[in-house]
C-alpha cells in the first residue's frame, strides 16, 4: 500500500516535529524579550529636538563612535548595572534607550531601567537601524 507509512517514518516525522517546535520556543528572538513603551523614531526625533530627554546607546562602545542618535550617551548593556546610578537625576524625564535593531539590548536595558524607578525609558522601535531607515541623521565621535 503506497502512501502508508511506516511506523517508524511517523515516529521520526513526530519527534522532528516536536525538536522543531522546542528550539523555536527556546531559541526565538522574542520569546524571553520583556515587554517595554516604544518610541517610534518620529517621537523620539520630536523630543530630541525639544532637548527634553536623555538619550542611551546601548550598543557597544565600537558601534557607538562609528555613528549614534545626536546626543547620546554610549552605555554598553554590559556596563548598565555599574552605571544606572549616574542617571538619577533623569528619573523623572523622559529616556530613548537604543539598540541596533530594537529587539535586544534596548528592550533589556530598558526594561533595567523601569525596574530601577526610571518609568520614562522607553526603547527606540527600531533601534538605529529604524532611526536611519527613518532618514534621521546620526553623529560619530571625531
Amino acid at each position: 500500500m503506497q502512501g502508508i507509512l511506516s511506523r517508524a517514518q511517523l515516529i521520526v516525522i513526530v519527534g522532528a516535529s516536536l525538536l522543531a517546535t522546542l528550539w523555536a520556543a527556546n531559541y526565538s528572538s522574542t520569546a524571553s524579550m520583556p515587554v517595554v513603551a516604544q518610541l517610534r523614531p518620529a517621537e523620539a526625533y520630536a523630543l530630541i529636538q525639544a532637548g527634553r530627554v536623555l538619550v542611551l546607546d546601548v550598543r557597544e562602545k565600537e558601534a557607538y563612535d562609528k555613528d549614534h542618535l545626536p546626543g547620546a550617551i554610549s552605555v554598553p548593556i554590559g556596563e548598565l548595572d555599574a552605571r544606572i546610578g549616574e542617571f538619577e537625576a533623569d528619573k523623572a524625564d523622559e529616556i530613548i534607550i537604543y539598540c541596533n535593531d530594537g529587539s535586544k539590548r534596548g528592550p533589556n536595558a530598558t526594561d533595567k531601567m523601569n525596574k530601577a524607578g526610571y518609568p520614562g525609558a522607553k526603547n527606540l522601535d527600531g533601534g538605529i537601524e529604524g532611526w536611519r531607515a527613518a532618514n534621521y541623521k546620526t553623529t560619530n565621535v571625531r
